[in-house]
């Protein structure tokens, strides 16, 4: 695949819409902004987060909201396990608990903000479903992969 920047006709790295080159130099402009105290998106306002102005992080969460209900309106807006609706609990659970293998081609976790980007992407596959995050916790917790509501003991 081509890097997506500009006119630049490098290849990129599988998962990655820009080249490495590309990338650091991006990731150089960024540090200069931030270095002066403007914003990193580029904008040249002053920073009043970490390292964005209120303008470009209000824009990040609205386009990471807009990505998340994509998502849940797909899979459907409650637990597949135990009904709960409160979408700030809900969280995306590989199915057969191989999430460990969902990584960034650098070996980190591919999370958040991403991983929705990647289900888009590949027209949200039947891997994923939606749980709370009790369900999900419970479903890693008990080592079994199956949450302890669907579980037919009583053992305590």
């Amino acid at each position: 695949m081509e890097c997506s920047y500009r006119s630049c006709k490098r290849e990129t790295l599988e998962g990655y819409k820009t080249c490495e080159v590309c990338r650091g130099k991006a990731r150089k402009r960024q540090l200069d902004c931030l270095a002066q105290g403007l914003c990193q998106a580029g904008c040249g306002k002053a920073v009043v987060t970490k390292s964005l102005c209120r303008e470009c992080a209000d824009k990040r969460i609205a386009k990471r909201k807009i990505k998340l209900g994509v998502v849940l309106d797909h899979y459907g807006r409650e637990c597949s396990c135990c009904g709960f609706m409160d979408i700030r609990f809900l969280t995306i659970d590989h199915i057969d608990n191989d999430g460990y293998l969902e990584r960034y081609p650098g070996g980190s976790r591919l999370t958040g903000s991403n991983m929705h980007d990647k289900i888009i992407k590949e027209g949200f596959p039947s891997r994923f479903q939606i749980l709370c995050w009790n369900c999900n916790c419970a479903k890693q917790f008990y080592g079994k992969g199956v949450c302890p509501h669907k579980e037919d003991s009583r053992e305590v």
